[in-house]
């Protein structure tokens, strides 16, 4: 799949929306929990909003309420 970068975020952008740590995010990309994409000229990690908020069953991000949901993943 090809990605367009400027629509992505980066994986502390996309762990502060859900409230999370962004090293719980990267452990959720390498499980294969959430779609991610990694940059090979850096290495960073990408997360597409849409995609993240499907794979995980969130319609939007509310910081607190959602924790709830997704806090069982760890």
């Amino acid at each position: 799949m090809r990605y367009e970068l400027k629509k992505m975020l980066t994986a502390g952008v996309m762990a502060k929306e859900l409230g999370i740590n962004p090293k719980t995010l990267k452990k959720w990309a390498r499980q294969g929990k959430v779609p991610s994409y990694r940059n090979p000229a850096n290495n960073y990690w990408y997360f597409n909003k849409k995609e993240v908020l499907q794979a995980l069953g969130i319609e939007r991000t509310v910081k607190g309420v959602i924790l709830d949901i997704i806090r069982g993943w760890e």
